[in-house]
């Protein structure tokens, strides 16, 4: 899900020397968590291909490769927008590729698993700003924006509109539910990286079609 090359790298390095918010975690990101549902939109959560999600990454990356890191790490860890603009520089374990969430919904803290990709990206972006830095600037908002953009421009907005169905970055979340689990990632690992308390809240973020099940069908043969 990512090309890696030394100008994806250089370019945020570029990026990183030029940003001066660097700010320290605040009140800034619009209201936490009770703009999480508004943000989503009303209808149901698209359904993402893997092809949709790489499309999107690849408009973003040609644009800003800020917004394409923070939608690399939405899909890599399965982050709520909450989390994203939240996260702390100190929050990154470059070495081990895992983030930590602290104080997500109902005041869970937990562990993400990053690729190893994703993890080097943010530690070019880092380029030894203060720790308590917030990784990324901006808001909620600011972010739900700029995915929309994104997938207006690659068509997909358009497409789940037509069948009523919303692209936000919640989206990116449930596409990264839907990713591990048709990549056998179970049900009970899931709930874990999602943060969830319950599997019947984390069986409603992966989407199964019938190709799904013929494949599973086939193998138990």
């Amino acid at each position: 899900k990512a090309n890696s090359g030394p100008s994806e790298i250089q370019r945020l390095l570029e990026a990183s020397s030029r940003d001066e918010s660097g700010s320290e975690v605040d009140e800034d990101w619009a209201d936490g968590w009770d703009d999480e549902e508004e943000l989503r939109g009303a209808g149901k959560p698209a359904d993402l291909e893997e092809s949709e999600v790489q499309a999107m990454l690849d408009v973003a990356g040609a644009g800003d490769p800020v917004d394409r890191l923070i939608l690399l790490v939405i899909f890599a860890a399965g982050l709520r927008i909450g989390d994203v603009v939240k996260l702390q520089f100190a929050d990154v374990d470059f070495d081990e590729a895992r983030l930590f969430v602290r104080q997500s919904k109902e005041h869970k803290d937990r562990y993400c698993l990053i690729d190893r990709h994703t993890a080097e990206l943010l530690r070019s972006w880092h380029n030894g700003r203060p720790l308590k830095a917030r990784v990324f600037p901006g808001c909620s908002k600011t972010m739900a924006r700029m995915v929309k953009d994104v997938a207006g421009k690659t068509g997909a907005l358009q497409k789940y509109d037509a069948i009523g169905q919303t692209v936000s970055p919640h989206t990116f979340r449930h596409a990264y539910a839907t990713h591990l689990y048709r990549r056998g990632m179970d049900l009970y690992g899931l709930e874990h990286m999602l943060g969830h308390v319950n599997l019947e809240a984390t069986s409603i973020y992966v989407n199964c079609q019938l190709p799904d099940w013929r494949t599973a069908y086939a193998k138990s043969q």
